[in-house]
C-alpha cells in the first residue's frame, strides 16, 4: 500500500501529469495508471488514504471478487514470505491450501494476480531489467536438488547440470554421478555440441566448488 499512498500524494502535488507521477514514484506508467483507477473506482484520493489504515486502503481499493461474503482473501504477506522462505513452494501449492480453508475463495489465476499487485505494492516485486543478446551467454550450474536414479539395482543420487541461453530461454540438463571437474567439464563439452556452437560468455551461478572452472570468455 505503501507505493499507492506515494502515487496519490504526487497525483495531488502534480496534478494529471502521469509521467511526472511516474519518475517521482520510481514506477510505470501503466502501473501508475492502474493505481489511480482503482483509487477513483474507489473515490479516493491522498487525503481520503491517509485516514485509512493497510487494510481498509486494500479491502477499498481490491474489493472482494469473492463467491461467498463469509470467505476471507489471504495475508499476501505470509505467502509472499513461504515463498520466499522455501524454495519447493510454488503459488499453485499455497493456493491449494488456501482453497481448504476457503473452500469459496479466490480462483487461482485471481490469487496469483492479487498476490502480484500486493507485491508491487509492497516493494516485494521490485526486480533488475536486464537484456540479453542472442549467443552472447550461456548460464551454467548444478540444480540444489539430485535426482534418483537406480544403477544396477540400487538407488544412486544423480547431480542435474543445467544451462540456459537466457536470450531465448533454450534449456539444457544432463545428469552425472559427481560436480566433479571431469563431469563439470564434460557437461560443457556436450552442452556445445548440442548448441551447434559456443557462446561468447560461459557464466556459472554463484558456484562454491573449489575444484570447478571459473566464469570465462572465449
Amino acid at each position: 500500500m505503501r507505493r499507492i499512498r506515494e502515487v496519490l500524494r504526487l497525483r495531488a502535488e502534480l496534478g494529471r501529469n502521469l509521467s511526472a507521477i511516474s519518475a517521482g514514484a520510481k514506477l510505470a506508467r501503466s502501473t501508475v495508471r492502474a493505481y489511480l483507477n482503482r483509487a477513483a473506482a474507489a473515490g479516493l484520493d491522498a487525503a481520503a488514504a491517509d485516514g485509512l489504515s493497510e487494510t481498509a486502503l486494500e479491502a477499498a481499493l481490491y474489493p472482494s471478487v469473492l463467491a461467498s461474503e463469509g470467505s476471507r482473501l489471504p495475508d499476501w504477506a505470509e505467502v509472499d514470505q513461504e515463498l520466499r522462505r522455501h524454495k519447493h513452494v510454488t503459488r499453485k501449492l499455497l493456493w491449494m491450501e488456501y482453497k481448504v480453508a476457503q473452500p469459496d475463495g479466490l480462483g487461482f489465476s485471481q490469487f496469483k494476480l492479487r498476490l502480484s499487485e500486493w507485491q508491487k505494492t509492497s516493494g516485494r516485486g521490485l526486480s533488475m531489467r536486464q537484456v540479453h543478446h542472442a549467443g552472447e551467454t550461456v548460464q551454467v550450474d548444478y540444480a540444489g536438488d539430485t535426482v534418483a536414479v537406480t544403477d544396477k539395482g540400487t538407488a544412486r543420487a544423480a547431480q542435474i547440470f543445467v544451462a540456459c541461453l537466457p536470450c531465448s530461454g533454450l534449456i539444457y540438463a544432463e545428469a552425472s554421478w559427481t560436480q566433479k571437474t571431469e563431469d563439470w567439464l564434460g557437461a560443457h563439452v556436450r552442452l556445445f555440441a548440442y548448441l551447434g556452437g559456443v557462446p561468447a560468455k560461459v557464466v556459472p551461478d554463484n558456484l562454491a566448488r573449489t575444484n570447478e572452472t571459473p566464469a570465462f570468455d572465449r
